[in-house]
């Protein structure tokens, strides 16, 4: 948007470092005077049961394939192993060296100018705008309306769910070679996508393999691109045949329900097309 010469801007009543590291590339970060604005450094956090498993008299048996696949930790261990110290702090690094460089140079922050404000990590609205962390603090009823058309009452929105019901013949991109890109997300385990009380996102099998195969299917896609953001799961589903067969030769004509397709699921699973 900003390269087709449009303004954007970064309105939110909270915001964190992970919020802040998005918000920092738009032209201008407000939020309300009385918003929330915490700001800490980077931790990881795992939790073992293993010590109550041994008060109650469980044996926990579990097979743990290598030294860097910690899922079973979780129940062998009464604490982090080594190899798993190691990746976390792998990971925090990468996430460190990824997330501040950005919010340093769009917001002309020096380092151990940051350091410091990490250090002091709740600030008011008008304190985050005095450290250079956000541009303004105003209500949204105000940026509305100074964003809004002259002579309009409203100002002009789209919501996400407005947004993702636009029809591709709505936009002209409905003809042609494309590339269809399925989005899966969360860990792995169970038929169909979903929201679980202890696991959180839940990516299905079959939910996933419905979206491959109906992209597959399309005769204007040429290509398809599975992106997975998953910290794990199942072993077996990703082996499955029809997982396979989903993403091999094209078999006799199979559809796949629209609402599957559609439905708020758990993993947000969404064919797009790229031009």
């Amino acid at each position: 948007m900003q390269e087709a010469g449009k303004p954007v801007y970064a309105w939110a009543d909270a915001m964190n470092l992970p919020m802040l590291y998005l918000a920092s590339t738009c032209d201008a970060v407000m939020m309300p005077e009385g918003g929330y604005f915490d700001i800490h450094g980077l931790v990881s956090e795992s939790l073992y049961v293993r010590g109550v498993l041994d008060k109650l008299g469980v044996v926990p048996h579990l097979h743990k394939i290598d030294d860097f696949k910690s899922a079973a930790e979780i129940i062998m261990n009464t604490e982090v192993s080594d190899s798993t110290r190691v990746m976390k702090e792998w990971m925090l690094d990468e996430t460190w060296d990824m997330v501040v460089p950005t919010i340093l140079e769009e917001r002309g922050i020096t380092e151990d100018r940051f350091l410091e404000l990490l250090a002091y990590s709740s600030f008011t609205p008008n304190e985050a705008v005095e450290a250079g962390l956000i541009d303004e603090a105003i209500y949204w009823q105000d940026l509305e309306a100074r964003l809004k058309i002259e002579d309009e009452d409203l100002l002009r929105t789209i919501d996400v769910v407005d947004y993702d019901g636009t029809s591709w013949d709505d936009v002209g991109l409905d003809e042609g070679p494309t590339v269809a890109v399925v989005h899966a997300e969360g860990t792995i385990g169970g038929r169909y996508n979903r929201v679980d009380p202890v696991f959180g996102l839940m990516m299905g099998h079959e939910s996933v393999v419905a979206q491959l195969r109906r992209a597959r299917l399309d005769d204007d896609v040429k290509a398809v691109v599975f992106r997975v953001d998953s910290g794990g799961g199942e072993a077996w589903p990703a082996t499955s045949s029809p997982v396979k067969s989903s993403c091999s030769i094209r078999p006799s004509p199979w559809s796949c329900p629209w609402s599957m397709w559609r439905r708020p699921a758990a993993t947000r699973s969404a064919t797009r097309r790229v031009t």
